[in-house]
């Protein structure tokens, strides 16, 4: 399996590696397919998924989740990318993680910012609505990610995200059998109907509406 050339050819992706004082881990993504050559949108969102699952087996420490997402060159050839299809295996994964997500911040907004938040809502529980933050720029981000804590991508004082990319490139590589057996995992439809039954209420899905949005 070859993470930089199969998987990660139209994003960056990296966990990095300071966690900030209040221990939280920050995810950085940036999607770099200008002409939504994708097959789908869960080409964006598997691969952080699946280092969400590595952190769990390699015993990474932390109290919760802040993910950056740099929407600098998304667009609608992207945003179509998110079928109701796609949609609604977003929202199983959501469900079948313990994200415990403390803030969602998207950076470098992109004039169709409406559009990514209709996506947002069709894979976030309402209840971590309240937690989606926007941001024209990185300079908005600091109050909630310090910058020792944020690549120099973003005015901080990590290596480049394409570096942090890169470690991790190397460290999903080391893990090539564990990523391949939980590409055998399958399904029980009945406990995930069950799950479904007991989620109804959890706010996952297209119900629910903004309070407020707020582009920092």
């Amino acid at each position: 399996m070859n993470f930089e050339t199969n998987n990660y050819s139209n994003r960056t992706v990296a966990i990095l590696p300071k966690l900030t004082p209040d221990l939280c881990r920050t995810t950085c993504v940036r999607i770099d397919d200008p002409q939504g050559q994708a097959p789908d949108g869960l080409f964006y969102e598997v691969i952080p998924i699946l280092h969400t699952e590595l952190r769990i087996v390699t015993e990474d420490y932390f109290v919760s989740n802040i993910i950056v997402i740099d929407l600098e060159g998304f667009g609608l050839k992207n945003v179509i990318k998110y079928t109701p299809t796609v949609n609604n295996m977003l929202v199983h994964l959501m469900i079948s993680i313990n994200l415990r997500l403390k803030g969602l911040h998207f950076i470098n907004a992109p004039p169709i910012m409406d559009k990514v938040m209709f996506l947002v809502r069709s894979c976030l529980p309402t209840k971590f609505l309240d937690k989606v933050h926007v941001h024209k720029n990185a300079d908005t981000l600091y109050k909630f990610v310090p910058k020792e804590c944020l690549p120099e991508n973003y005015g901080g004082q990590l290596p480049s995200l394409e570096q942090l990319h890169e470690d991790w490139c190397i460290a999903s590589e080391s893990q090539e059998e564990f990523f391949k057996k939980l590409q055998t995992v399958k399904c029980d439809k009945d406990e995930l109907a069950e799950l479904k039954i007991q989620n109804n209420d959890s706010g996952f899905g297209v119900d629910g509406s903004f309070k407020k949005l707020a582009i920092d």
